[in-house]
């Protein structure tokens, strides 16, 4: 007589909880991985427009651009526009001002000094696609802050913290 071979129930739930297990462990590990990447991306956008804004003053006689001219120039690629989706992050000049400080989302930076132009990094999905908001001035340093440092009415005392240490003096 053939004795036919297989799983039982009990060895199948074992492996299924097993492999649950494993991924309850992952998961987490991955959605913060992939946060750290859309951050990582957007100060280096950022850090691409400040530089294009650099090589557009240099041919230009030290005019700076706006997004739509730095794309036109060739100085940044079509993903800059207008500002866009970036790796979970919304891109944008800022344009919003409040007693001729601009502001962008509860960020204080000012937005024209010589015709500089300051840029917001803001997530899509503040904790998920990113834990922070990112601004460029017109000193061209990268900033962040989370959604808790800069409560309503303060304003004015809420710059956030240069990426990457504190910023030349």
């Amino acid at each position: 007589m053939k004795k036919e071979q297989g799983f039982t129930l009990i060895e199948l739930l074992i492996v299924v909880a097993i492999i649950a297990i494993i991924a309850a462990i992952a998961v987490p590990n991955l959605l913060n991985a992939r946060m750290a990447a859309n951050e990582t991306s957007a100060v280096a956008s950022l850090r691409s427009i400040a530089s294009a804004q650099i090589a557009f003053s240099a041919v230009n006689g030290g005019i700076y651009a706006t997004l739509p001219q730095l794309k036109t120039s060739g100085q940044l690629d079509s993903r800059f526009g207008t500002g866009g989706l970036i790796s979970g992050y919304w891109l944008d000049q800022s344009t919003n001002t409040v007693d001729g400080i601009s502001v962008a989302s509860g960020l204080d930076v000012p937005e024209f000094i010589s015709g500089i132009r300051s840029y917001i990094a803001e997530p899509v999905s503040p904790g998920t696609t990113g834990r922070y908001h990112y601004v460029m001035g017109t000193d061209f340093v990268v900033r962040y802050q989370s959604d808790s440092a800069c409560p309503a009415g303060m304003l004015d005392t809420c710059q956030g913290e240069p990426v990457g240490g504190k910023a030349a003096t």
